[in-house]
């Protein structure tokens, strides 16, 4: 997939249907950077935009006293549960098998085009133990975003991107545990997702300090791989330190973007 993005705060609506004339014999997607605010989004849903950054997108209301559902509750359990050394699938399925929705999801994932062979179930724990802890804990932190009403589906799929990224840069750099820089670039973003203070949501998220301080200071080295996705993301080319060539970032951010549309298939059925 070839991906044209426009800064659409640079030209008027006529002079992006120009453009847009003229890629599409070329059958690109049209990604509209710097989108501000609703009007924006909306316009450039019209023109036929299939992929948006900006400050529109990853803004968040505050929304004082918001309190966390029963079934995200049951998500910060299970998330706590999985970083217990002596969590097994039977421990883990104790606690999913109390969120029918979350249930049918994990089972439906093993036959998903996430995974690449379909296999018969037998029970929830043989499901959870062929998927793996890592893969539980990656897929639980996806259903605590998912079906957040009146956010774009557009905001899930950046989320994604992100996290996705910064684990494939942490295995193209040798770095131990990929899955936590997943983690951190997944919730980099997770005040936009449910209107609350990161640092309040960092509080009730049960994950290690280091990626804590990761997702709210961009400390350590999972905080610097965090940086340089955040950067590539909007362009920001002087700003990258390039801890690999260039050229890799571009391989990660594309197939960043087609898992990302995996996920959210997956997570739509």
């Amino acid at each position: 997939m070839t991906v044209v993005k426009i800064d659409i705060q640079k030209h008027s609506t006529e002079q992006l249907k120009k453009l847009i004339q003229f890629v599409r014999p070329y059958h690109v997607d049209l990604l509209a950077d710097k989108v501000e605010n609703q009007d924006d989004f909306r316009r450039c849903l019209e023109l036929g935009f299939k992929l948006f950054q900006g400050f529109f997108l990853c803004k968040p209301v505050d929304i004082k006293g918001k309190a966390l559902g029963s079934s995200r509750a049951i998500v910060m359990q299970l998330l706590a549960e999985l970083d217990n050394p002596n969590a097994s699938a039977d421990s883990v399925e104790q606690i999913v098998i109390n969120d029918p929705n979350m249930t049918y999801k994990i089972l439906r994932l093993v036959n998903s085009a996430a995974f690449s062979t379909p296999k018969e179930i037998e029970s929830l724990s043989h499901a959870i133990a062929l998927i793996g802890m890592n893969q539980v804990k990656k897929w639980a932190t996806l259903f605590l975003l998912s079906g957040q009403s009146g956010k774009p589906a557009e905001l899930t799929r950046m989320m994604l991107i992100r996290g996705r990224m910064c684990e494939l840069l942490a295995e193209m750099l040798n770095y131990e545990a990929p899955i936590n820089f997943f983690m951190v670039g997944l919730l980099s973003q997770l005040d936009a997702m449910m209107d609350m203070d990161l640092g309040y949501l960092m509080d009730q998220v049960p994950l290690r300090d280091d990626i804590k301080r990761a997702i709210l200071t961009r400390e350590n080295q999972m905080g610097a791989v965090l940086e340089e996705v955040a950067s590539y993301e909007r362009g920001e080319w002087d700003s990258i330190k390039g801890l690999l060539d260039k050229r890799f970032y571009e391989v990660a951010y594309r197939h960043s973007l087609d898992w990302a549309e995996q996920v959210l298939a997956s997570l739509s059925e």
